[in-house]
C-alpha cells in the first residue's frame, strides 16, 4: 500500500491506506486506474463506476517490484 495511516495536517484526521490498481478488460484493453481502500479483490466482486457502468473482477494479477501501481484488476462489463 502506497498511504500509511497517518494524521492528516488538516484536523488531525487518521488517513485509510489507499492502494492503487490498473483495470484491464479481458480483452487487454487499459480501462484507466482505480485507488481503493479494498486489497482483498477477488473473482465476481463488483466495481461500481456510476459513468462507465459497473465492473465485475476476473482476476487480480500482482504488482511486479518497480511496478507503478499495487496490482492489476482483470475485469469484464457487469450484466
Amino acid at each position: 500500500m502506497r498511504l500509511s495511516e497517518t494524521a492528516s495536517a488538516r484536523g488531525g484526521r487518521l488517513r485509510r491506506p489507499v492502494s492503487s490498481y490498473r483495470l484491464i478488460s479481458v480483452e487487454g484493453e487499459d480501462l484507466g486506474s482505480l485507488r481503493a481502500s479494498a486489497t482483498d479483490w477477488r473473482a465476481g466482486d463488483r466495481i461500481h463506476r456510476p459513468r462507465d457502468g459497473d465492473l465485475l473482477v476476473v482476476r487480480l494479477v500482482q504488482a511486479e517490484p518497480g511496478d507503478e501501481v499495487d496490482g492489476y484488476l482483470v475485469v469484464e462489463r457487469a450484466p
